[in-house]
């Protein structure tokens, strides 16, 4: 069999293994799913392994001395990013209004469906990287608007 379609072949066969395993065990399934959140949102810096594993006989992209400078950097702006975002949460949900609850669908959606149905694979996260941001804006612009009020009353 051609390895395109013996590779297909073999990865049918294991979602129809998973399925299988996945309705027999339903309870092992939900009790994973807290170590699949974890994983799914753990760092960023998986992103370089990925890019880094390039196909025999292609050239990798960074050098190994690059390869842990980009790992730091990923994980710094993903870590800076959810930072800024969870310390934002409070004056975010303080000044919600109706526009600002449509990002919140996206994120719950993809973020359950990581939970209830597939491997939490740190690099499927990316998606969710705009909705991180524009959450984080949105938190860091109240805390500033916050402040401003404050320090303009006092």
């Amino acid at each position: 069999v051609p390895f395109p379609e013996r590779e297909l072949r073999i990865n049918n066969e294991g979602i129809s293994e998973s399925i299988d395993y996945a309705v027999h065990h339903i309870p092992r399934e939900f009790s994973l799913m807290p170590h699949r959140l974890a994983w799914f949102f753990r760092g960023d810096d998986t992103v370089v392994f990925w890019l880094q594993n390039a196909p025999p006989g292609d050239a990798r992209p960074f050098s190994s001395a690059w390869e842990g400078r980009l790992e730091s950097i990923a994980n710094v702006y993903y870590y800076a990013i959810l930072g800024i975002r969870v310390l934002g949460l409070p004056f975010w949900l303080l000044r919600t209004s109706r526009r600002h609850t449509i990002i919140w669908g996206p994120f719950a959606v993809y973020t359950a469906m990581w939970a209830f149905f597939f491997v939490g694979e740190a690099r499927y996260h990316f998606p969710l990287l705009p909705l991180f941001c524009i959450l984080a804006g949105i938190g860091l612009a109240a805390a500033i608007e916050r402040a401003a009020t404050v320090r303009t009353n006092a």
